[in-house]
């Protein structure tokens, strides 16, 4: 997302222009913990053990080919349902077209080396790179094919951090719920284990069928820790409210959970925020009417993206009734989709959506 401002508003608006750099995609740095990459190779070995009974966990010792015994501290080449760990500080060259691999879960967070026209074969299993790891060698082509899908084709060098699963997402959802506040509703959520976790979406609806997305948050990629989030809905509707959540990760798969609802019966404030046309492609007309309280005071505008990063703000010179009327001219390259414009003082907050065509 680039970052915008505004020019030429109505109403002698003050602009401010805020930077934000777009949160980058991916497994956070508690990924690649010592402690997580020996937790996670311990949990995918456990899952396999039932699947595999010769099931092993191989970490390369020495750099070597990838099919050879005294590369691997198990003692044995590759083979179905083993955990292949290239740690930091060794790289393995893979020397063959691969057989498919049953119940592999490859984790490199040193190198990984391919020869002209080698492949890694797998059904069912994963492939994980850490911020460490790297893919190289090799011409283009495919190089890592899982269940007939190939997922690097090379020639490299590739970087992590990278992850492909054949497996279904498992998302451990341990709690979605939602409190009532003065003037919004606070959702919150937390996972106990995530894998390829892109992002959340949030949809709010007021019949519980149905539903629009009023939010995006980034998921931690792949990670056994347990995480928390939350959300302010600063505009709900009174009476009640249905909230669903749905997890999309990096290969755009994605899982839609169970609905909460909360009961919203707070007297809204006389302000009145008002934002049109709700679709446009240039100018957005904002009005803020009805508002004696703190008439004196300053009022922000501001308009967040779907992820809820700030884009632009502006502050609006307020008329003798405490509200104002404000014309925001988006620039051509502001990325098309959902947009929040957000009006508070010190005492409320107001908020309204958009769509940029």
């Amino acid at each position: 997302m680039k970052t915008q401002g505004l020019e030429n508003p109505v109403a002698k608006c003050t602009i401010r222009c805020m930077n934000k750099n777009k949160k980058a995609s991916g497994c956070k740095a508690s990924f690649f913990s010592s402690f997580f990459k020996k937790t996670m190779t311990l949990l995918l070995i456990f899952n396999l053990v039932s699947l595999f009974a010769n099931a092993s966990l191989c970490t390369a010792i020495a750099n070597g080919n990838w099919n050879a015994p005294s590369t691997w501290s198990c003692g044995h080449a590759p083979s179905d349902g083993d955990s292949m760990v290239v740690p930091f500080g060794r790289s393995v060259t893979v020397n063959i077209n691969s057989p498919v691999y049953s119940g592999m879960v490859v984790i490199i967070n040193g190198i990984l080396i391919f020869d002209v026209g080698q492949k890694i074969n797998i059904c069912p299993g994963a492939f994980m790179i850490s911020a460490t790891g790297i893919l190289d060698g090799g011409n283009p082509g495919s190089k890592i094919n899982i269940c007939g899908t190939t997922v690097w084709n090379g020639p490299g060098p590739g970087y992590g951090p990278l992850s492909w699963s054949s497996w279904p997402l498992p998302i451990e959802l341990t709690s979605f719920e939602g409190k009532s506040n003065d003037n919004s509703i606070s959702i919150s959520w937390t996972t106990q284990t995530e894998m390829n976790n892109d992002f959340f979406t949030l949809e709010r609806s007021t019949n519980g069928a149905s539903f629009e997305e009023i939010a995006r948050v980034d998921g931690n990629g792949s990670t056994i820790e347990h995480h928390d989030y939350s959300f302010t809905d600063l505009n709900p509707s009174r009476g009640t409210n249905y909230y669903r959540l749905k997890q999309t990760d990096f290969n755009g798969q994605s899982e839609t959970f169970h609905l909460i609802s909360i009961e919203f019966n707070n007297s809204p404030s006389g302000c009145v925020l008002n934002v049109y046309p709700n679709s446009t492609e240039s100018n957005l007309t904002i009005t803020f009417s009805d508002c004696p309280e703190d008439n004196n005071g300053t009022i922000y505008i501001q308009v967040f993206d779907a992820q809820g990063r700030i884009i632009m703000t502006a502050i609006p010179e307020r008329n003798g009734q405490g509200g104002f009327t404000c014309t925001l001219q988006l620039n051509d390259n502001l990325n098309k989709g959902l947009y929040f414009i957000r009006s508070s003082s010190s005492k409320s907050v107001y908020q309204k959506k958009a769509v940029i065509n």
